[in-house]
């Protein structure tokens, strides 16, 4: 047999089949709550509950307390829920340092904690924690709860908080703010 010296043509690469309109993901357009928990479980049965809520609603999470300030001013959510309780700072400081911010000081506060009665003491002397829950909660309590809070909208009034060096004096002189 002879070697016929065929020339076949060169396969082309076969094209990725494109959709004939691009899909987009609609972003979501709702109310943007952040959540401050060291708890993972936690912060999966929040976000849960409230998506089943209000799939608009557009949620974000930090676990510290530090990273949450960022992420509040980074994103300036309609709503905060803070865990008293956290690795680094304490949720009152939290708070503080969200009224302390220009862009943030307006966002309402729900604050969350097991330690109720230190966490209801605290908060009384917040001026932007507009309700409390204890731990361990209901989803359908939070919810009616997120809901009426975001309802409300900001606060009303920027809240004033005493600055570090007045904290600092006060302590020193031995006085409560």
């Amino acid at each position: 047999r002879e070697a016929k010296n065929l020339k076949r043509p060169r396969p082309t690469p076969a094209q990725p089949q494109l959709p004939a309109k691009p899909v987009v993901t609609p972003a979501k357009a709702g109310p943007k709550i952040l959540i401050i928990d060291d708890t993972d479980m936690l912060l999966i049965f929040v976000e849960d509950s409230l998506a089943l809520a209000d799939p608009t609603l557009q949620v974000a999470t930090a676990l510290t307390g530090l990273n949450g300030v960022k992420e509040a001013a980074r994103i300036i959510p309609d709503l905060v829920l803070a865990d008293y309780v956290l690795p680094d700072i304490k949720g009152d400081e939290v708070c503080r340092r969200i009224g302390r911010n220009e862009k943030t000081a307006r966002v309402p506060i729900i604050m969350m904690s097991g330690h109720v009665h230190e966490m209801a003491a605290v908060a009384s002397t917040l001026p932007n924690v507009v309700a409390t829950i204890a731990k361990p909660f209901r989803s359908d309590a939070l919810v009616a709860l997120v809901q009426q809070t975001l309802k409300e909208g900001t606060l009303k009034e920027k809240p004033t908080f005493p600055s570090e060096k007045e904290i600092a004096r006060a302590k020193a002189a031995d006085f409560a703010i």
